[in-house]
């Protein structure tokens, strides 16, 4: 039963460890002994520990289904064709292992696999099964009949912790339609990190992980939903991911930088799955899916100029953000302060090396009224605390390019 008054639930179980990968079948044989392990290619960052994934199932006495023939996003009509065959295999469980879509897609897995949107179409004098849900998810709302397949999360990457919230997304390019919902029932079951799937990622790809973690916690502190409990959470998410990677690009060996990382990963999730991510989510989403730029680094561009929009209405929240980022506010105003905080995001850009304008990646300032356009359509574009006005989403973008 969801209720209205609460402030913070989080039923998913975490574990995290370091070069744990081949016990994991130990700790997912006490959810279920049959399990379908997908995985979009895209976003399968080391395939070799995916592999060593299946073989901890196997030698745990736990059939496993493997999906890795996607490479990138699924159509509608491929997810109905994974769901049917999901009733079909009586599977007790769903294992996720990539990143941001592949959790995404597992998630809506997990709730067509139980709840009924099968209808029977008669075809010729017989009758054939076809799937409903494109309209219904599509829809603003659906309903939740039954539990959703229990599912396990384990990130491949940092994914500023979307492994951990109760959201399901997709956009289908061919029919040029998207669905987005969330609901408690989504949470995962559990999620499994290991702060060493890391190891292979570039510089560049660090510290694009690290500033959706500090973008991600910033938009969660700046839901109309937020609380005293997520402030904090996000709070604690922006200076140890601030601290990490700063740590990490000169020494990616540095373990403890590398598990304090996992750990804002973690906390950034549950921070943001009990609110709503907002209006700079939604502009790097649609940035991502109309142009093809990276969304975590669409993401962090657009942070700064997200916070200037919202700077008269959340100067007060910016001085705690600009103390997690670490920036001297003593002796200042609050609205002084509050710019710090702004400041403070872009001087970690620049340290980073992190290209901080969109023009940099090649997209056509034509692309930016399409985008525009389609972020206005995303429901969380309006979760932001100043009122906004849908052509000031494309000076946000102008700004941005």
């Amino acid at each position: 039963m969801a209720f209205e008054w609460v402030h913070f639930q989080f039923p998913p179980k975490i574990h995290i460890e370091k070069d744990s990968t081949h016990k994991m079948g130990r700790y997912i044989s006490e959810f279920g002994n049959k399990v379908f392990l997908f995985t979009i290619k895209n976003e399968l960052k080391n395939e070799d520990e995916f592999y060593i994934l299946k073989t901890s199932l196997e030698r745990n006495n736990i059939a496993c289904i493997v999906h890795d023939e996607l490479y990138t996003r699924p159509t509608n009509e491929q997810i109905e064709s994974l769901a049917f065959f999901l009733r079909k295999s009586a599977v007790d469980m769903i294992i996720a292992y990539g990143g941001k879509f592949t959790f995404h897609i597992a998630k809506t897995l997990s709730f067509l696999t139980t709840n009924d949107y099968l209808v029977q179409i008669p075809e010729e004098g017989t009758f054939k099964n076809f799937y409903k849900y494109t309209k219904d998810l599509v829809s603003s709302k659906i309903e939740i009949k039954k539990d959703p397949l229990p599912l396990i999360c384990i990130p491949c990457t940092f994914s500023m912790g979307e492994e951990l919230s109760p959201d399901i997304f997709n956009y289908d390019e061919t029919t040029r339609t998207f669905f987005y919902h969330k609901h408690y029932k989504f949470f995962p079951q559990a999620v499994m990190l290991d702060p060493n799937i890391i190891t292979n990622l570039s510089k560049i790809e660090l510290a694009r992980s690290a500033m959706s973690i500090i973008s991600a916690s910033v938009e969660a502190i700046l839901s109309r939903n937020s609380n005293e409990i997520i402030t904090a959470l996000a709070l604690k998410a922006i200076d140890q991911a601030a601290r990490s990677i700063r740590i990490l690009v000169k020494n990616p060996e540095n373990e403890v930088a590398r598990t304090n990382l996992a750990i804002a990963n973690i906390v950034c999730g549950i921070a943001h799955a009990n609110t709503s991510l907002g209006l700079c989510y939604s502009i790097a989403l649609a940035i991502h899916l109309l142009s093809g730029i990276d969304f975590y680094h669409a993401f962090a561009i657009l942070l700064p100029h997200i916070m200037e929009y919202n700077l008269t209405t959340s100067a007060k929240t910016y001085v705690q953000i600009a103390q997690a980022l670490n920036e001297d506010i003593s002796h200042i105003t609050i609205i002084e302060a509050a710019i710090k905080a702004i400041e403070g995001v872009r001087k970690l850009h620049i340290e980073l090396e992190l290209s901080y304008r969109l023009s940099d990646f090649g997209i056509s300032k034509d692309l930016l009224p399409e985008i525009s356009l389609f972020s206005s359509k995303f429901p969380l574009v309006n979760n932001t605390p100043r009122e906004l006005d849908k052509n000031e989403i494309e000076t946000i973008l102008l700004a941005a390019y």
